[in-house]
């Protein structure tokens, strides 16, 4: 999980193109994660890890979808972006800093609230759960652009995570921009927080604000939180048993141990764990 910087969180694309599509197919190979078939509305496919991709027919023509959610999807957001091959329809960037002390969804759900003025009046909607877990939403989730405000955990530390999610027109228009180097994913999120800017109790529109500013002129500084490495879970809950039983068959064992002490060799790491530079 990525901490005090913007990040894409989900992703869909769709595209008319074959040859696009077979590149999300030969991109969803080196996804990590179990493989499943799967269908998403119209599009029949395969899921892998986080990452789906189908294909489904709109006018009697073969149209592609490909979907990645969660930490994955920022890398593959810049991964699989290629000019105007495919069309983003949705589009979720956030913001994740550690959660400020004595925050309250309920007292800042009513601070937004109270704060709006004027005809135009956002829905606000407070999701609270027992465990702490709250999610506080600033605009109609049938609209093309809405905010959550919402808890999360990752190694028994809690933050607090804001996040837009942009959907059809409004994902296209803003994916292109960030292509283009029109938009950043920092200016995305600080133009819906002046949109709802309010002097709430806790300051965390403020609290928002700032840090994002401050990661947009190069004065924060990113960090990176494993939430006990997917991977490595994978690796040692799922691969490695495989392995063993392979490694004590009669037919396969020395191949597969062949295959892994070069692989060890290839990553010229030490004993010690240190990368060996020469």
């Amino acid at each position: 999980m990525i901490i005090d910087a913007p990040a894409i969180d989900w992703l869909t694309f769709t595209t008319w193109d074959e040859l696009e599509f077979l590149r999300w197919q030969e991109w969803q190979k080196n996804v990590t994660g179990d493989e499943k078939l799967g269908k998403i509305r119209m599009y029949d496919g395969k899921w892998k890890g986080s990452s789906f991709v189908g294909e489904g027919r709109q006018n009697n023509r073969s149209h592609g979808l490909i979907r990645v959610s969660g930490s994955d999807s920022n890398q593959a957001y810049f991964e699989l972006l290629r000019g105007d091959y495919a069309k983003c329809t949705r589009l979720d960037v956030q913001f994740t800093t550690p959660l400020p002390a004595g925050y309250s969804a309920r007292n800042f759900a009513d601070d937004l609230r109270g704060g709006q003025q004027g005809e135009y009046q956002r829905t606000i909607d407070l999701y609270d759960n027992s465990d702490g877990f709250d999610s506080v939403y600033v605009g109609s989730k049938k609209s093309d652009r809405f905010a959550r405000f919402y808890v999360k955990e990752l190694d028994d530390q809690k933050y607090l995570r804001f996040e837009v999610e942009h959907k059809g027109a409004w994902a296209d228009v803003v994916s292109k921009a960030i292509q283009q180097d029109r938009a950043t994913m920092a200016g995305c999120l600080l133009d819906f927080l002046k949109s709802i800017e309010v002097d709430d109790t806790q300051g965390v529109i403020k609290l928002f604000e700032q840090k994002i500013e401050g990661f947009e002129a190069g004065l924060s500084t990113p960090k990176v939180i494993r939430d006990k490495n997917k991977t490595m879970l994978w690796i040692m809950e799922q691969v490695t048993p495989a392995m063993v039983r392979l490694l004590n068959d009669h037919d396969v064992g020395r191949e597969l141990f062949d295959h892994l002490q070069g692989l060890l060799d290839e990553s010229k790491m030490t004993i010690g764990g240190e990368i060996d530079q020469n």
